[in-house]
């Protein structure tokens, strides 16, 4: 299909050369990054090896910038950040991408830890989403042509956000279509984000660097969301310890609620014809499997509520970006009479 119908153009006799250095640094940056990000919680965020790999993604972080600075055929152009509506646009992305990988990691991890869906059901519940989309980049390319973007911006960083703070209050007992609205919600912000980025961006730049500004746009995007989402699963592995240490030294002698679940296990097990002497140890094997699946819940709520604040942030460069079209438009309009 790409053959047939995707515009080509004739290769140029000599191919610029490839910064196989400035690809080295950012492979070792991202890689040191991302990997103390994942183990850092397992073996411990003062660990030797953990420290390492920060140090070290830092280190290659900070020699791959420099070198796209000063080398002399850069991976990425340096320069395309000067211009302030594509940084904007850049910034906003990076919170797109974070938003729309981590929900989609998220919620299926949810309703398969929390509410026990098979990973069938799971993925039943992400086609609805999916499917929208077919209706909806149509209809916000459509709308680009008619409202200013950063109308479209806000309203797909509310959708997100929204979105969001929704998830926040989700627990065993949210119903299927109740998620299937979420994940909708979700892709009406990427929808209303997505390509509306990609065309402010291009647009503010001249026309040499477009195929440059398309693909640090990207970058930046796929960026966004391979941070995000180890973030993110950094934070809901600190929350849900969190809650059950707070759970556990609430259930003391005096507490009536634990009193009364217990006596009610006990009864059932005996009822059941389970033997005296394993009846407690099983009642108290239950209360902790309520308390882990208790602080689980309220785990992934804080993870779901840091990304509605994160979503929000967004606001901030979308502002931005929308003082640098009303400093463009007067230019636009004068030019012509000049």
């Amino acid at each position: 299909m790409g053959i047939l119908f995707m515009p080509s153009k004739e290769l140029p006799k000599k191919l610029p050369k490839f910064d196989f250095i400035g690809l080295l640094l950012m492979w070792a940056a991202l890689a040191s990054l991302l990997l103390s990000f994942s183990f850092g919680q397992r073996l411990g965020w003062v660990s030797d090896i953990i420290i390492i790999g920060f140090i070290s993604g830092i280190v290659s972080s900070v020699a791959f910038v420099l070198r796209q600075i000063y080398g002399p055929h850069p991976l990425v152009n340096m320069k395309l950040f000067l211009v302030p509506r594509f940084s904007a646009a850049a910034v906003i992305s990076f919170f797109a991408g974070c938003a729309f990988l981590s929900s989609t990691f998220m919620i299926p991890l949810f309703v398969q830890e929390i509410q026990h869906y098979t990973p069938l059901r799971a993925g039943l519940l992400m086609i609805p989403g999916g499917l929208s989309l077919l209706i909806l980049f149509p209809l916000s390319g459509r709308l680009t042509d008619m409202f200013p973007t950063s109308y479209l911006i806000y309203f797909g960083l509310f959708a997100f956000g929204m979105a969001f703070v929704f998830m926040s209050q989700a627990d065993v007992n949210t119903p299927f279509w109740t998620f299937v609205s979420f994940t909708i919600l979700i892709r009406i912000g990427t929808a209303f984000i997505r390509p509306v980025m990609n065309t402010e961006a291009l647009r503010a730049l001249p026309q040499d660097l477009v195929n440059q500004g398309s693909g640090v746009v990207n970058f930046i995007r796929m960026l966004g969301a391979a941070i995000g989402t180890n973030v993110l699963v950094v934070f809901l592995e600190l929350r849900i310890p969190f809650h059950l240490d707070a759970f556990t030294a609430t259930q003391v002698a005096a507490s009536r609620a634990s009193g009364e679940l217990l006596d009610q296990i006990m009864r059932l097990l005996s009822e059941a014809g389970v033997a005296e002497a394993i009846r407690n140890p099983g009642a108290l094997h239950y209360l902790g499997d309520v308390i882990l699946a208790q602080a689980s819940t309220r785990g992934f709520q804080d993870a779901f509520l840091a990304l509605g604040i994160f979503a929000f942030c967004g606001f901030i460069p979308a502002i931005y970006l929308s003082q640098a079209q009303r400093k463009k438009s007067p230019q636009a309009a004068t030019s012509p009479a000049e």
